[in-house]
């Protein structure tokens, strides 16, 4: 049986207390801002997400998720308003620390950059029902998911030459 604290009621009500005992950050120094892939392509961050945690992790079980995927449906401007859909729950997922969310115009690809506590935890929400939405609403195949363990945000674009410009 799957760990109920990954289901989108019970993590969405976690997400929800975090809100209201003001332990979520919406930073705006990335927003608006370039970052540049790999693979050159250039997205717009518009939206980043933090969650303050009392609970101190060392940078070796930090862990980044990245997820890269062209939506199957509707123009950017409405996933980005049915993106917030799902927020509630994300935030509350166990291990969630940040969410980076770009768009490149060119490609038409978006990108959730993650911040989890540890490798365990990225691992589950890749498997949770909130990816599988995610899944279906993606044209078919162009999702991929990274898991880099051991590093920061910050770290991870840094290392990458994905500097946020």
């Amino acid at each position: 049986m799957p760990d109920p604290r990954y289901l989108p009621p019970v993590a969405a009500g976690v997400g929800l207390w975090r809100l209201v005992s003001g332990r979520i950050r919406l930073p705006g120094d990335r927003v608006g801002r370039f970052l540049t892939t790999e693979n050159g392509e250039v997205h717009t961050v518009f939206r980043e997400i933090r969650v303050a945690s009392s609970r101190s992790v060392t940078t070796e079980d930090m862990t980044v998720l990245r997820v890269r995927f062209r939506f199957a449906r509707f123009s950017h401007a409405v996933n980005r308003i049915l993106s917030l859909l799902p927020v509630p729950a994300i935030i509350g997922m166990p291990g969630f620390r940040g969410k980076i969310w770009t768009f490149c115009r060119e490609s038409g690809y978006s990108q959730g950059i993650y911040q989890f506590e540890s490798l365990e935890q990225a691992e589950e929400y890749c498997q949770s029902p909130v990816m599988v939405v995610l899944e279906k609403r993606s044209v078919p195949g162009s999702m991929s998911k990274e898991i880099h363990s051991g590093t920061r945000i910050e770290d991870f674009l840094e290392e990458r030459g994905m500097g946020v410009e």
